[in-house]
């Protein structure tokens, strides 16, 4: 905005040759802030179910890349290879939407899902909302093993303000508006900073093991 420069926001890995999805460096606000936009050329992208069955477009799944870039495989690993290209489709481990318009839309990792009560939940979305509280400096929503439910989601949250940190209900109201109730967290942690990786992620597994062996409320 400031020195008038279009930009393009691009989707890729290393396993897709670097060559992916991308935003239109004309594209409207929508598709520029809010999505890692379309195919480039010579690329096909698809998002599909645990079966690797085509999904129609608005709902969450899997998503495929293809090209002649895609990686023929793992160096010494054919079950790794097996698990990520099949028919030269990449399963890329990230979940997303398609519109009506080819957009693609990040929705988080297939290995970052957990279900509750048969439902699906997929943290990075529930995070996006909760996020938003004015109460909230970061969060990330972790599963909890639960004996009816099977996995409940157990939101740990750095608060903006330690003296006054948002409780379960206010998160749970703040978020009902936008949220299926499935995907509301059941339980709050409240934490001085969240645990990061080698690569500065947050660290989920982490987060995941210390509410299995300390529930909180």
């Amino acid at each position: 905005r400031v020195f008038g420069a279009p930009y393009s926001i691009r989707y890729s890995s290393t396993e897709s040759g670097g060559i992916g999805i991308g935003t239109a460096l004309d594209a409207d606000d929508d598709e520029a802030l809010h999505s890692i936009g379309r195919p480039r050329p010579g690329v096909e992208a698809d998002i599909r179910d645990e079966d690797g069955t085509s999904l129609p477009d608005g709902e969450v799944g899997e998503l495929w890349i293809t090209s002649p870039a895609v990686m023929s495989g793992y160096w010494n690993d054919p079950v790794g290879t097996a698990e990520t290209l099949v028919d030269g489709w990449l399963r890329t481990g990230d979940l997303a939407t398609r519109d009506d318009k080819g957009i693609f839309r990040l929705r988080g990792r297939v290995k970052e899902m957990f279900i509750r009560g048969g439902y699906n939940v997929y943290p990075m979305e529930v995070e996006g909302v909760l996020l938003d509280h004015p109460g909230v400096a970061e969060i990330a929503l972790v599963p909890r093993p639960d004996p009816v439910m099977g996995e409940i989601g157990v939101a740990v949250i750095v608060p903006v303000d330690p003296s006054a940190s948002p409780t379960l209900d206010d998160l749970r109201v703040h978020g009902e508006a936008t949220l299926a109730h499935h995907k509301l967290p059941e339980a709050i942690r409240v934490v001085a900073e969240l645990p990061r990786n080698a690569s500065d992620k947050i660290d989920r597994r982490a987060l995941a093991r210390v509410e299995a062996e300390h529930p909180s409320t």
